[in-house]
């Protein structure tokens, strides 16, 4: 029996329209009377991921800014990155003029202004006032290190324009040169730059020996370049129907797609059905 899940959310457990399917909602309830524990594991920031924890029931895990940042009970697991790794990044993106969000648990600063139906920013009044995301907006390196209390745990870059995919590639590449940073997609016009050693698949390790889960009691499900740590790592390793070519070559099972509720479908199929 799988006692875990790990759960991707963009593209994953969120639809195209940023919601979780009302199939998925019913379903991890009903593993979560079942017993099994679940965690949802983002790329988003902690508090945005725990808006749609809440949404499923209180007690669902969540892990952030690509398994950067959790709390369980008393405990905070951080990887932040350091500022000469900031000033670092945000040079070789400068020099390839794209746009770079830099986040914390509860924070989002980017080089230019963030659009005003950016999903933080649609989400932000559902959320308690002291769990809202702080945003600091057309920020130079100055301004972004004078807002880095140490809590800056990822950075994203992006270009929405498909004439710019060589940029984005190139930055990536020459931030990969680098041994001291993560570099991984979750899309091909954008990657996310983490500490060294930061990965899903090794917050979800400490997470799971919290909980007292083995290895082989991990199911993970998700749709991209950042989840395949995980997907790796897990028992059960499932991907999206949307998902991309390379999750899909490393995963064990692949599901329906993020907006005919996949995981509802696969959770159905290897938790609440196992025993029928």
């Amino acid at each position: 029996m799988y006692k875990l899940v790990c759960i991707d959310m963009d593209g994953t457990l969120l639809d195209s329209n940023f919601t979780i399917p009302a199939e998925n909602i019913r379903v991890l309830r009903e593993a979560i009377k079942k017993g099994t524990e679940i965690a949802l594991v983002s790329g988003r920031p902690y508090n945005i991921g725990k808006y749609f924890a809440n949404i499923i029931a209180p007690q669902v895990h969540v892990i952030g800014t690509n398994g950067t940042y959790f709390r369980y009970k008393n405990v905070s697991y951080e990887k932040n990155l350091n500022r000469e790794q900031i000033k670092k990044i945000y040079e070789v993106i400068s020099k390839y003029d794209l746009t770079v969000h830099f986040k914390g648990y509860n924070k989002l600063i980017s080089n230019v202004p963030v659009e005003i139906d950016h999903p933080y920013k649609r989400v932000n009044p559902m959320l308690k006032e002291e769990d809202r995301i702080q945003f600091v907006e057309n920020a130079s390196i100055d301004n972004l290190l004078d807002a880095d209390n140490g809590d800056i745990f990822k950075a994203i870059s992006f270009n929405r324009n498909r004439d710019f995919i060589g940029m984005v590639k190139n930055a990536k590449e020459e931030l990969k040169q680098y041994s001291d940073l993560e570099v991984v997609s979750s899309n091909e016009l954008n990657f996310e730059v983490m500490n060294a050693g930061t990965s899903k698949a090794e917050a979800i390790k400490i997470l799971s020996s919290y909980l007292k889960i083995d290895k082989s009691e991990i199911m993970c499900i998700g749709d991209n370049e950042n989840d395949i740590s995980m997907i790796d790592y897990a028992a059960l390793g499932v991907a999206m129907g949307n998902g991309s070519d390379e999750i899909k070559a490393v995963a064990d099972y692949i599901t329906d797609t993020n907006d005919n509720a996949g995981v509802a479908k696969a959770i159905l199929k290897f938790i609440i059905n196992e025993d029928s």
